[in-house]
């Protein structure tokens, strides 16, 4: 695994924008509807940030995709202003969150394998903890 590398196969497709002080990273549409990848390196360790990457990388995917619940997805997280007021979502919704960030994981991991990439014991730590907050943080313990 390298994110450096990941990095520059992913920005052949769409822009990916580091930044140190954002605290989150995240698939972004455009008010253009132009796509692009942002990235937080305040966490810079390589296996953290290819596996965020890859993670947005499965968003991407799933957007471009066509996917038909990804629609419904970005509504849950305008109505919800990306996930900072859950309450006004219904379960249902919430589902479909938690369905869309699963969905990004295994996209994501399906693409990163199929050019070869080696993915280890703690980036599958990693997903395993990122699906646990978002299932803790919507549907709670």
């Amino acid at each position: 695994m390298t994110y450096k590398k990941l990095k520059r196969l992913v920005n052949k497709y769409l822009p990916v924008v580091e930044d140190p002080n954002d605290h989150r990273s995240g698939f972004i549409l455009t008010a253009e509807f132009i796509p692009r990848i942002e990235i937080d390196t305040a966490r810079a360790d390589d296996t953290y940030l290819f596996a965020a990457l890859t993670h947005e990388f499965g968003h991407y995917l799933s957007w471009k995709s066509g996917y038909k619940n990804y629609r419904k997805y970005c509504q849950a997280m305008l109505i919800s202003n990306s996930l900072k007021n859950i309450n006004v979502l219904t379960k249902r919704q919430k589902l479909l969150v938690l369905e869309e960030e699963r969905r990004a994981w295994e996209s994501g991991i399906r693409f990163v394998k199929r050019r070869g990439f080696k993915i280890n014991k703690d980036f599958y730590l990693i997903k395993k903890w990122g699906l646990k907050e978002y299932k803790d943080f919507l549907l709670g313990k």
